[in-house]
């Protein structure tokens, strides 16, 4: 005779097969998805996908901002266009894990998508990382800039700039704050999932 413990066990074993039988076909990958934030492909911010003829093709994304919780930033150097350059990451989960790659060397000294977003999470506490944030890219009154602000809560993140500091230290302190809040170090990892 089966003990009521059995029976539920059985039931589980029953409901986990059904489930892993609902998942057989083809699925999305865990693998990140790069969205390029930059205004060259006639949008705010796009992926690429694969054409018919297995090239490469830019596909603008349509919305308007990205509802996440906030990871990780990089700055490495990655080869576009058969040029070096250094390349801004920042690491989000949202209804799937993306990355948000922007120019890094073009900002110092400028206005940007990377400077505002490291501006902004430089001023968060960790425990402000943990919760959701949306980000927003607007376009700048040049064709080729663009920013990026981040709301919580309904509230814009926009910190009064009232030094001139260093790029580089504030980039540190935003890396910090995300590592705090995540308990995670992004900045060598992750590197082989991004391509």
């Amino acid at each position: 005779m089966q003990t009521p413990l059995d029976q539920l066990k059985q039931q589980l074993d029953r409901i986990e097969q059904t489930l892993e039988a609902s998942q057989l076909g083809f699925i999305q990958t865990d693998k990140i998805k790069i969205v390029y934030c930059n205004r060259a492909n006639g949008g705010l911010w796009y992926g690429l996908e694969i054409s018919s003829s297995a090239t490469l093709i830019p596909k603008i994304i349509e919305a308007e901002s990205l509802r996440c919780r906030l990871q990780g930033i990089a700055v490495r150097t990655a080869t576009r266009e058969g040029e070096e350059c250094e390349k801004f990451s920042l690491y989000v989960q949202g209804d799937r894990r993306y990355v948000l790659e922007s120019g890094w060397s073009t900002v110092k000294g400028k206005n940007s998508f990377a400077q505002g977003l490291v501006w902004a999470i430089a001023s968060m506490t960790p425990e402000q990382l943990k919760r959701p944030v949306v980000l927003t890219p607007r376009p700048g009154t040049k064709s080729s800039v663009l920013f990026c602000r981040i709301y919580q809560d309904g509230e814009s993140i926009y910190p009064e700039r009232t030094e001139d500091l260093d790029l580089e230290v504030l980039l540190r302190l935003a890396i910090s704050n995300l590592e705090a809040a995540s308990g995670r170090s992004y900045r060598e990892k992750d590197q082989e999932s991004e391509r």
